[in-house]
């Protein structure tokens, strides 16, 4: 588990945009806000990974331009919280709404899910430079037995 604001030699933006880019072989799954706005290696290694054919599946609180996710049945589209909005129970359903929609809190990233080597990182961090040097997140990191370490 990490804290940031993170000193910008363990800063955890770049190890975590490689293990996307560079070590992703079945599966990418994900829920991050501000991902429309927030350009960078995250988003970048997102967009590499999709145009590889690899399964993606993610929701970002708007639109993506160049990201275009994977659905179950191959068909390519967009997933935005809107649309899951008439089809969310309570007590999520009450969730509220800013100025600019729907606001997500939780934030992930899921890499190869259906391996045993899988990782997860998740928390209140935005997976931005934000997050990683200015401002105050947590960012946890989980690998099973054998696979990558966000300290390696």
């Amino acid at each position: 588990m990490g804290f940031s604001p993170y000193a910008p030699e363990n800063a955890m933006l770049a190890k975590i945009a490689d293990d996307i880019h560079e070590q992703t072989t079945s599966s990418l799954f994900y829920s991050l806000a501000f991902l429309h706005q927030t350009p960078g290696p995250i988003r970048e290694a997102i967009k590499k990974v999709t145009q590889d054919k690899i399964f993606v599946y993610g929701v970002s609180d708007k639109k993506v331009g160049g990201i275009d996710l994977q659905k179950p049945d191959g068909n390519v589209a967009p997933v935005e919280p809107v649309a899951l909005e008439n089809y969310v129970l309570e007590p999520f359903k009450s969730e509220p709404v800013g100025g600019s929609g729907n606001r997500m809190h939780h934030k992930f990233v899921v890499i190869d899910f259906d391996k045993p080597t899988a990782r997860v990182y998740l928390g209140s961090y935005n997976f931005s430079s934000a997050a990683d040097t200015q401002n105050r997140k947590t960012c946890l990191a989980f690998a099973t037995a054998g696979s990558w370490s966000p300290t390696s």
